[in-house]
């Protein structure tokens, strides 16, 4: 709480003021669709900078490291997952106390490389080819 005293010609005031409004999403998290082995940011932006955010998958707290990397400029706040798997899909959520966002992340799984061998004979010569695909 802030005490403020302002000065008139006419009277002494004493005005009161709490630090401000409650914080709320200005953007919320949206759902997202990516590959295996692909790098994804979450992204949401809250009404003031400074305000602490937990971020979790599932019920499960977040910690950064080389899975998981949070950012926050400003209101922005950020979620950077590396490397992702079939098993990071779910969904992620940004708690700032007593707001929430939650989206959800898909990943797909690559298709395996199909490795083709052919073979060609000829009287003369064996020739062997393989093509990746």
């Amino acid at each position: 709480m802030t005490l403020v005293i302002l000065v008139s010609k006419a009277k002494l005031s004493h005005f009161k003021f709490s630090p401000g409004a409650p914080v709320f999403f200005q953007k919320e998290l949206k759902n997202q669709d990516a590959m295996e082995g692909d790098d994804i940011t979450l992204r949401c932006e809250l009404s003031k900078p400074g305000v602490r955010v937990e971020w979790r998958k599932g019920g499960m707290v977040l910690q950064p490291g080389k899975k998981y990397e949070m950012r926050q400029e400003g209101c922005i706040r950020e979620l950077c997952i590396r490397n992702l798997e079939p098993e990071d899909s779910g969904y992620y959520t940004c708690d700032a106390g007593d707001q929430l966002t939650t989206a959800s992340l898909a990943v797909q799984g690559r298709q395996p490389t199909k490795l083709f061998t052919i073979v060609h004979f000829e009287p003369s010569s064996i020739m062997s080819c393989c093509f990746i695909i």
